[in-house]
């Protein structure tokens, strides 16, 4: 079998990917994620923004929550000249905001976390492509999520 090096991926590339989707405490919030990465063969390193916001939640008595993190992380990724598929772990500066109503106090929460971040993209060979982005964020009481629908921009391919 020939090895076809002009629809082959460089060994170095960059993706940008900006989505919206659901996640929060009880994944009941609207949120974005925006992220930049760059990769080396099968290494990726990453740097991630992500916000969720919610109005309601399960219990319909005015609930708000918000949280939102800044995170750098490293992982591995399988790289396809039609795909990306990465798993990495880092560490963020989050933070978290809960309001219940008068049945519960408000909490606020800032500090470091372990966001663990999963990619799937299916990219067009030209630059663009679409793909989801899951990302959890380990923190001491609570562990919110985002899941994202995204856009990707970037150059892989040779």
């Amino acid at each position: 079998m020939k090895w076809d090096t002009t629809t082959s991926v460089l060994k170095s590339g960059f993706y940008f990917s900006a989505g919206v989707g659901l996640g929060g405490i009880e994944f009941d919030s609207y949120g974005y994620n925006i992220s930049f990465s760059l990769t080396h063969k099968s290494h990726v390193f990453s740097s991630s923004v992500g916000h969720t916001f919610g109005i309601g939640g399960g219990s319909g008595k005015g609930d708000y929550s918000e949280t939102s993190y800044v995170a750098l992380l490293f992982g591995e990724a399988l790289r396809k000249k039609h795909g990306f598929l990465s798993i990495s772990s880092g560490i963020s500066l989050s933070h978290l905001y809960f309001y219940c109503g008068s049945y519960c106090p408000e909490t606020v929460d800032d500090g470091i976390s372990i966001p663990v971040e999963a990619k799937v993209f299916v990219l067009a060979y030209k630059g663009l492509g679409i793909g989801l982005n899951v990302v959890t964020n380990f923190r001491p009481k609570y562990t919110p999520t985002i899941v994202t629908l995204a856009l990707v921009f970037g150059i892989w391919n040779k």
